[in-house]
């Protein structure tokens, strides 16, 4: 059989196939997964949404009592200390005995005596109420600095006692994990994020270091107004100690190691990183206006639920309770999805909450990827260091990768803003899908390859690079042969359209010839073992026909760059990448030897290729391998008459 014979005549046309657009695969996608998998699926988020809840309410109640004890003791010290630095703010008024006693002197020394006449020169004076003199600053200074550590000591005891009743009312019945009672506990961890309790709770240990400054600052001014040998070292005590608690809050800002983690370490943290987003803003603002351009607003993309303060007044808060987790239901869902993974950065998570998000829809699962991307970015963990995770979920991601392309066919205003986001995040899903595993079963790979080829499909149409997801589709269906990995009629036919796509591409392009063997490759691999017989198989070989043609025709114009060689006539320096491309093309076919791929090579097609390698240089041949060469001259034995 010759390939010319079966191809000159007939030009290489695409095959009449799609690969299933983004909502038919979506619906592909969710027929894979039972109402089982999606139960499964919310119980393991509440799973993990309740150890989360209990073990923060937990902290919570062991750190509020400590800090209560710790403010009742300061309180008590600074008490005692209050009590007799206030007197030093009463007016000093002279004492009155003293002031009789002076005036009695003063006349008695003023006597003269002429007699018979005692005289005094003297002029009896009467008892005054004299000005009483202000209270010393340093006095001032030493009772402000220690009635504001009282008042702040008391008032942080003051507020973790209510935030004890606070958690109290949250954890009041929340038992079990069903769907209800899992919507109702998300519904009271949303209260305490939009009402910031978490800061409450950890501005009470800031309160409390803050009162303890304060005194100690007090103490220090005290004991410099009473003795300056007491005062020095002193001084140098509470130094070290405010300088050691200061860095133990500043370090884990700049060490990532570092163990010194507190909630007012948090905070500077949080104030730190608000500063450097500022400041990277305003740069990139800057930036435009200099450049011409301006920065268009950020649109945060996230839709708000039914405000559940305006439902009209109910008897009882539970009541209200439920009508809001009954009107928020399907956002009370996708709450708890996205918590699952940000109160504990495990891509696990990703993988248990998969089934579930199906029913969110599109939109909902677009929304859920873009919100825990923006997680990665808050806590800065998105990029290539993160890779290795993904190897264990291929499936998941590529569903990932499915739902990147959905955003891209979705309708809305924002269409071009969307477009150009995901655009960006592109490369990164590559990223991911380059470092997944292969699945380790038939089912997972054909779920793998049918998500990437609609990707790639989506990408295409609206004008995304595909070569890098390409490269990563033919990696992953490479090592799917190399595992004995088989794919349905289904995915065979989307492979081969997709193979057959990027080949036309190339095909005419002399200087993109790795590229097309890579096509050429993945195109064979989608071959099925046995002899076509189907319509759907046929035209995957009709397809494979052409593209070996093509590669006959590429091997044969090297004769053209020929470089005198011992009766080779064929270019001995070829690239390397070609090289490579040939070596993977060949073992594509080498795969599928034993099965009917033999009946597709001509005499011509096999002496081509033969030519080619024996008159490559030997490092040449080592890039082709040495058994693709020897398997290259017995199938040229064995096909030429």
């Amino acid at each position: 059989m010759s390939v010319q014979g079966d191809t000159a005549s007939n030009p290489w046309t695409p095959m009449g196939w799609k690969v299933p657009d983004t909502k038919n695969r979506w619906r592909q996608r969710m027929d894979e997964y039972t109402a089982q998998d999606a139960g499964d699926s919310w119980a393991n988020t509440a799973d993990v949404v309740k150890t989360y809840s209990d073990e923060m309410m937990a902290r919570w109640d062991g750190e509020i009592d400590t800090l209560l004890v710790f403010a009742a003791l300061l309180s008590a010290i600074v008490s005692a200390f209050t009590v007799e630095s206030y007197q030093l703010l009463a007016p000093s008024s002279p004492d009155p005995v003293l002031a009789t006693l002076q005036q009695i002197s003063t006349q008695l020394n003023s006597f003269s005596i002429n007699p018979p006449f005692v005289n005094s020169t003297h002029v009896a004076a009467y008892p005054t109420n004299p000005d009483a003199s202000p209270p010393p600053r340093w006095a001032i200074w030493l009772n402000a600095l220690w009635f504001l550590s009282l008042v702040i000591s008391i008032s942080s005891a003051t507020i973790g006692i209510m935030v004890k009743q606070w958690l109290n009312a949250y954890k009041s019945g929340l038992w079990g994990t069903s769907r209800q009672i899992a919507q109702l506990r998300q519904y009271r961890l949303n209260g305490l994020k939009k009402w910031h309790v978490a800061d409450i709770v950890a501005l009470l240990p800031v309160l409390l270091e803050i009162s303890l400054a304060l005194f100690l600052a007090g103490i220090v001014v005290f004991l410099w107004v009473l003795h300056r040998a007491i005062a020095i070292p002193a001084t140098i005590v509470v130094g070290l100690l405010l300088v050691s608690v200061f860095t133990t809050v500043v370090l884990p800002a700049f060490a990532s190691d570092c163990c010194y983690l507190s909630p007012p370490a948090f905070t500077f943290n949080y104030v730190l990183s608000s500063i450097s987003r500022s400041a990277r803003a305003a740069m990139r603002m800057a930036r435009g206006l200099i450049l011409g351009h301006g920065e268009g607003e950020e649109k945060l993309g996230t839709e708000k639920g039914r405000n559940p303060g305006s439902m009209s007044f109910m008897s009882t808060v539970r009541g209200r309770e439920l009508v809001a987790v009954a009107r928020n239901s399907l956002q009370l869902d996708f709450d708890a999805a996205l918590t699952a993974y940000t109160v504990s950065l495990d891509l696990s998570t990703f993988g248990l909450v998969t089934p579930g998000l199906m029913e969110l829809g599109i939109s909902g699962s677009v929304k859920y990827l873009k919100a825990m991307m923006a997680e990665m970015q808050r806590h800065d963990i998105v990029g290539k260091e993160l890779v290795p995770a993904y190897h264990q979920y291929p499936n998941t991601w590529s569903t990932a990768l499915l739902v990147h392309v959905a955003a891209l066919s979705e309708p809305g205003p924002d269409r071009a803003e969307c477009d150009e986001a995901w655009r960006e995040q592109w490369e990164l899903y590559v990223q991911f899908l380059e470092a997944s595993r292969v699945p380790p079963h038939n089912q997972g790979a054909n779920i793998l390859v049918m998500n990437l080829t609609t990707a790639i499909a989506e990408a295409e149409q609206r004008g995304v690079d595909v070569g890098s997801a390409f490269e990563a589709l033919r990696f992953k269906v490479r090592r799917m042969d190399s595992r004995d990995r088989r794919l349905d009629e289904r995915s065979q036919m989307c492979l081969a359209v997709t193979a057959e796509r990027q080949a036309l591409r190339y095909a005419a392009d002399t200087g993109q010839q790795d590229k097309f063997l890579g096509a050429l490759e993945v195109l064979l691999r989608a071959l099925p073992p046995a002899k076509p017989t189907g319509h759907r198989a046929q035209a995957i070989r009709s397809s494979a026909l052409h593209g070996l043609s093509v590669f006959e025709r590429m091997l044969r114009a090297h004769a053209s760059t020929e470089v005198a060689g011992p009766g080779s006539g064929y270019h001995p320096h070829p690239p390397e990448a070609l090289l490579v491309a040939i070596r993977h093309a060949i073992g594509a076919l080498r795969l599928r030897e034993r099965a009917h791929v033999a009946e597709l090579l001509s005499p011509g097609f096999t002496n081509a290729l033969a030519r080619f390698c024996d008159g490559l240089p030997e490092d040449g041949k080592m890039v082709v391998g040495l058994e693709d060469v020897s398997w290259i001259r017995r199938t040229k034995s064995g096909l030429t008459p």
